[in-house]
């Protein structure tokens, strides 16, 4: 049996254990947190008013907005709300970040045909199960925009079970979803706004191909594995054992990773290291002579783009220079970090600069770890600190307090903050998730 029948198979009969159910409500809080905070980027405001422009009106709320849009436009800028900023959660060894467009698809959908709270778990755990199984079968570097593909195919996997399509209804439904995937890392390399507006894209188009295959129109039936598949042409170097592999575990969704921090995951273990070096040796960024990064291939394609005057805010987020000249400066790293006047800071600027990025002998082309940062400072001392699980990681996890604490600062950036009420009651809706009778009980709670 193909990887691709194996995995409508498992779209068909999973269901979501109690610890899934319990990651699914931390990791949905996380990226409603998250998709408010994205409120106060620029584009956001702009991109809402050409969802309007694009699609009307409607009844769908999305995150953080005053003014419902149509379904296919919630959806889309949910996707951007909660990838905007590099601080939604990801699966490390997949490189997948699931919940923008499956929870913005999901939400989307809710307030156009009635939805319950068990749905909608449901529909997430589902949705991620399938994402992580795609992302883990690639072996090659990041050139497609994996972090968004993988979870559209996860995300219509979900909606098609959901809206009562069998067996074959999901495979075209996937497979007319994989005919409209969009993106690639060019986005990415220039730190173009693009980047986390190709989420939106490819949820918009979760939406369009579960339609399709409601109406009768087939799909390609092998979108992974065929000559043209997407891991033949996006990926392009896998093979049955990965996919095996990838179909032995399961349960994804309790596999997801934190990000304590606005940046890209690239850059955590680096900002984890940092931070135990200044605890452990006391020093002032005074008296920082030269900062070694040396790290595996992903952390040095990703995170490896040169300081330079006038980077914009998604360039920065991904320069590891600039994020590690934060964290020295602040002890974290927040939002407030990728605001104007601190990106044109000139001391940060060249304690940025002082950072010499080196690639370690790991042969994994997706592995964010190990990494290690030596500190070179006045007088000759030396101290490096190796970071081998970062913070947020499964196997190093926040704690309820800071990831609510995360939550909590997240909302509180918004561009048009929650009342305290509303926040609570938001909170409240999340943690009740399975007994809410309608997601748009929830969905009212993230209007402006």
């Amino acid at each position: 049996m193909s990887f691709t029948s194996r995995l409508i198979s498992r779209v068909m009969q999973f269901t979501p254990s109690g610890e899934d159910l319990q990651a699914t409500r931390v990791f949905v809080l996380d990226a409603l947190g998250t998709g408010l905070s994205g409120t106060h980027i620029a584009y956001a405001k702009v991109l809402a008013e050409q969802a309007r422009a694009w699609h009307g009106d409607g009844t769908a709320v999305a995150i953080g907005q005053r003014q419902p849009l149509s379904r296919d436009g919630a959806a889309l800028v949910n996707g951007y709300l909660i990838h905007n900023q590099e601080y939604d959660c990801v699966h490390e060894r997949a490189i997948v970040h699931p919940m923008g467009v499956i929870l913005g698809v999901l939400l989307a959908h809710g307030d156009t045909e009635e939805l319950s709270g068990a749905q909608l778990a449901d529909g997430v755990a589902r949705g991620v199960e399938v994402a992580i199984s795609i992302g883990l079968v690639a072996r090659t570097p990041l050139k497609f925009y994996r972090q968004g593909m993988a979870a559209a195919l996860g995300a219509t996997a979900a909606l098609a079970k959901l809206r009562g399509l069998d067996t074959d209804g999901v495979t075209s439904a996937m497979g007319l979803c994989y005919s409209q995937l969009s993106g690639t890392m060019q986005a990415h390399a220039e730190g173009s706004p693009m980047l986390p507006m190709q989420m939106g894209f490819n949820a918009r188009a979760v939406l369009d191909a579960v339609d399709l295959a409601i109406v009768g129109v087939p799909g390609p039936r092998d979108f992974l594995e065929g000559r043209y598949g997407y891991f033949n042409l996006m990926e392009m170097a896998w093979n049955e054992a990965h996919a095996a592999a990838a179909l032995e575990g399961g349960h994804w969704i309790q596999e997801l990773s934190h990000k304590p921090f606005p940046t890209g995951r690239a850059t955590h273990a680096v900002i984890d290291a940092l931070g135990a070096l200044q605890g452990q040796h006391q020093f002032e960024c005074d008296d920082i002579v030269g900062i070694d990064v040396v790290g595996p291939p992903l952390v040095v394609q990703l995170g490896g783009r040169p300081v330079k005057v006038g980077m914009a805010p998604n360039y920065a987020r991904l320069c590891l220079g600039y994020v590690a000249a934060s964290a020295l400066i602040a002890g974290s790293v927040e939002p407030r970090d990728f605001f104007p006047d601190r990106l044109a800071d000139r001391s940060r600027l060249e304690l940025a600069s002082k950072l010499r990025l080196s690639l370690d002998d790991n042969p994994d082309e997706n592995a964010l770890a190990p990494v290690t940062v030596t500190i070179e400072l006045r007088g000759g001392q030396r101290h490096a600190q190796t970071i081998a699980i970062m913070r947020g990681h499964p196997q190093n996890p926040l704690s309820r307090d800071a990831y609510m604490q995360k939550f909590r600062r997240s909302a509180a950036s918004a561009a048009q903050p929650l009342n305290h009420e509303r926040l609570e009651a938001l909170i409240a809706s999340v943690e009740r998730l399975e007994a809410l009778p309608d997601t748009r009980l929830l969905t009212r709670q993230l209007m402006a």
